[in-house]
């Protein structure tokens, strides 16, 4: 038989290289994700940081409108125009003494 023939290798020896390439791979993908993860948790700390801050912001300005009688602006007046009462009180159909 003129082929040549194969030296057997066991399938461990045989495995052992790729094994070494799968390790080296997954070594150097490692490192990448988890900087990839450091830094992504870096943006979520800094984000939650600047919300922090606008929710302070938001907050304030909330306390400054309700102290300062600020009404919502979707709210509107019930009560009878200037005019109205003018008409009103000279048509003595006010009660002005206050009783």
């Amino acid at each position: 038989m003129g082929e040549k023939e194969k030296p057997e290798v066991s399938p461990s020896e045989a495995e052992v290289p790729e094994e070494k390439k799968k390790e080296a791979a997954e070594e150097t993908a490692a490192p990448d994700l988890i900087d990839k993860a450091n830094a992504a948790a870096a943006r979520m700390e800094q984000a939650n940081a600047e919300r922090k801050n606008l929710l302070s912001k938001e907050e304030a300005l909330k306390v400054k409108e309700t102290l300062g009688g600020k009404a919502d602006a979707t709210s509107q007046s019930k009560g009878e125009s200037a005019e109205d009462y003018a008409k009103k009180v000279m048509a003595n159909e006010v009660d002005t003494d206050g009783k």
